[in-house]
């Protein structure tokens, strides 16, 4: 199976569409770097593990931030909100993940793996994500087994389904049994403001080719302006307005990589009415032109 160097295909839930794995087994790896590849704030019905391939990581979910070093890693447990960038933009940073259903490990909803073990997991609202660091056996086991696995993935010979399938059944076992020991209580407070935030994202990605103004954004998730921009301080960093020009330069990178229309054409249908502004805009954030972009993009997939 080749390894994906991005997951940011999302539907109007923000529900990532690309398909992880195939129906038949629902499994992909991914390589991340982050002096290439934006990750979109999302959030997907997969569980995801994570480790640090090289570099300094950050990883958000929903208002909380976790800085993975080097050979450490996360799980991502369903539907949390979660996006990661390099700790340091300068110096980049490259990981890699492993997007799976959890019906891979359970099968079907009535049988006993999925009973006692993935349902209480899953639908623990306390444990949305679990940090590994190498510096602990246990963790450290976790991360071995992701790494094992990735590789099976990313090799694609004969019977590697059989051998992930057992390496992801005992992380998610291991998980299982610290679950209770190792989750923080998140507030209430926290896990309302993480559902709003889902409500406006989903406005700002189903719309970011049309006009979006801050009293559109905080009408989606039905609260006020201040608390809208409130929101997205505490769990995004930036204002709502930063964020709509920042998913607006990222969708446009993604066409520019992938799409053979027009530069204009482009910035057009993702919002930009002023082509000066926009290649002033991606120039600022990539640091380089439209053309120059995708010219670069062209090179690297010949």
């Amino acid at each position: 199976m080749p390894v994906s160097s991005s997951i940011s295909y999302i539907d109007v839930t923000k529900r990532e569409t690309k398909a992880h794995g195939s129906v038949f087994f629902p499994a992909a790896c991914y390589s991340v770097d982050f002096s290439d590849v934006s990750v979109p704030w999302h959030w997907h019905s997969e569980l995801e593990l994570i480790m640090v391939e090289k570099g300094r990581s950050k990883l958000y979910v929903g208002a909380r931030q976790f800085l993975l070093e080097e050979g450490d890693g996360a799980f991502v447990n369903a539907d949390i909100l979660h996006t990661a960038s390099a700790a340091n933009e300068k110096q980049g940073a490259l990981i890699h993940s492993i997007v799976f259903h959890p019906r891979l490990i359970g099968g079907i909803e009535d049988s006993i793996y999925w009973k006692k073990y993935l349902h209480p997991l899953i639908n623990n609202v306390e444990f949305s994500v679990q940090l590994l660091s190498r510096n602990t056996d246990w963790q450290k086991n976790i991360l071995d087994r992701i790494r094992r696995a990735w590789i099976e993935i990313a090799a694609d010979k004969h019977g590697y389904e059989f051998r992930v399938r057992n390496e992801l059944s005992e992380i998610l076992l291991q998980l299982s049994d610290y679950q209770q020991k190792e989750f923080i209580t998140i507030p209430q407070r926290i896990h309302r403001n993480e559902q709003r935030m889902k409500q406006m994202l989903k406005y700002i990605q189903d719309h970011y080719f049309e006009a979006i103004l801050l009293e559109d954004i905080a009408e989606a998730a039905a609260v006020s302006k201040s608390e809208c921009l409130r929101c997205f301080r505490e769990i995004v960093g930036i204002t709502p307005l930063r964020y709509v020009n920042q998913y607006r330069l990222l969708v446009a990178a993604q066409n520019l990589a992938e799409k053979d229309c027009q530069i204009s054409e482009i910035g057009d249908g993702c919002g930009f009415t002023e082509m000066g502004y926009f290649a002033a805009q991606f120039k600022k954030k990539y640091g380089m032109t439209p053309t120059e972009y995708r010219n670069r993009e062209k090179e690297k997939n010949e």
